[in-house]
């Protein structure tokens, strides 16, 4: 992890196979004020 540069690792071009790449719930993943947090009730 030390010796790769961020631009690897965000890229997943440390990942052999693509297909292991998958989707998220979007629990996981939302982006704030564009979407709405699936864990924040309406009031």
């Amino acid at each position: 992890m030390n010796s790769v540069s961020p631009a690897f690792l965000h890229r997943f071009e440390w990942i052999k196979n693509e297909s292991a790449i998958g989707a998220l719930d979007l629990d996981w993943n939302f982006l704030e004020g564009n979407i709405r947090n699936p864990r924040k009730r309406l009031a």
